[in-house]
C-alpha cells in the first residue's frame, strides 16, 4: 500500500511540474502577420524597471504626419543583467502610406535594458538600425527609431498576449 501511495505522489508531482515551470507558446496578429512567441514572465523579485518592458507591444514609427510604419515588439525574456530576447515585427507598404516600399517581417532580436531604456541595434545592407524604447506608464512605450543619421518618433501600446 505504501509503495502504491508513493508511486501515485511521484506521478502526480511530475505530471504537474512541467506545466508550472514553462511558459506556453502563443500567437497574435501583429502588423498584419501571425506571430508566434513565448513570453517568460520576469521573476516577481526582479527590478520593477526591468519587468515594465515584458510583454507584447504594438504601434507605429512616424516618418511624416501621413506616413507610418507598423512595428510590434514582443519582449520574450529579460535576464537580471538587463539582456533581453525579443521578436521585432514590422510592416511597410501601401496601407501605411509608404507606396514605393513594401516590406514585412518578424525577427528575433537581442537587446539590452539599461536604466529605463531598452535599446535594440542591428545592421543590414550597410545600414544601421537602432530602436530605443522607454516606458511611459504601465501600458505605453515611447522612443525613437534611428536609421543612419535620421531619427523618427515611435509610440507602442501594450497588447494582451495571445
Amino acid at each position: 500500500m505504501r509503495y502504491s501511495a508513493a508511486l501515485i505522489v511521484f506521478f502526480v508531482f511530475f505530471a504537474i511540474l512541467p506545466e508550472t515551470t514553462k511558459s506556453q507558446a502563443k500567437s497574435s496578429q501583429l502588423c498584419e502577420q501571425k506571430v508566434e512567441y513565448t513570453v517568460v514572465s520576469p521573476d516577481a523579485t526582479e527590478n520593477p524597471e526591468l519587468r515594465a518592458f515584458s510583454g507584447v507591444w504594438a504601434g507605429n514609427v512616424s516618418f511624416q504626419s501621413t506616413i507610418e510604419m507598423c512595428v510590434a515588439l514582443v519582449v520574450e525574456k529579460i535576464e537580471a543583467d538587463g539582456k533581453v530576447d525579443t521578436k521585432f515585427v514590422w510592416l511597410t507598404g501601401s496601407s501605411t502610406g509608404i507606396e514605393n516600399l513594401a516590406s514585412l517581417g518578424a525577427v528575433s532580436w537581442s537587446g539590452k535594458i539599461e536604466g529605463d531604456t531598452l535599446r535594440l541595434v542591428g545592421t543590414n545592407n550597410g545600414n544601421t538600425y537602432t530602436y530605443v524604447f522607454r516606458p511611459n506608464g504601465a501600458n505605453e512605450m515611447t522612443g525613437s527609431f534611428f536609421q543612419n543619421s535620421h531619427q523618427y518618433p515611435l509610440t507602442l501600446t501594450r497588447r494582451q498576449a495571445g
